[in-house]
């Protein structure tokens, strides 16, 4: 269920094609109006086209406040996973 709907915030500046929408234990970015990543207490998780360009990858980094360089290696190790869709709940 979605609790609430919010425009994305870096440094202070609203990004136009970017919201955050903040479920009972998850959170979604979702940019272009596709859900690109997700986090909360089910864990992580990316679209499988969460690095399609770089900017959508750097907005991803940006929404998990997770370096690209540990991202990746996090994705890696399985502890982040890449999915074929996220479905808002």
């Amino acid at each position: 269920m979605v609790r609430k709907v919010k425009q994305f915030v870096w440094k202070d500046r609203p990004r136009l094609n970017q919201i955050v929408v903040y479920g009972e234990d998850q959170m979604f970015l979702v940019s272009f109006d596709k859900v690109v990543a997700s986090k909360g207490a089910m864990g992580v998780y990316l679209s499988e086209d969460w690095n399609s360009s770089r900017t959508m990858s750097i907005w991803i980094a940006r929404f998990l406040k997770c370096p690209m360089k540990k991202l990746r290696w996090l994705i890696n190790k399985g502890l982040v996973k890449v999915v074929p869709e996220i479905v808002l709940p």
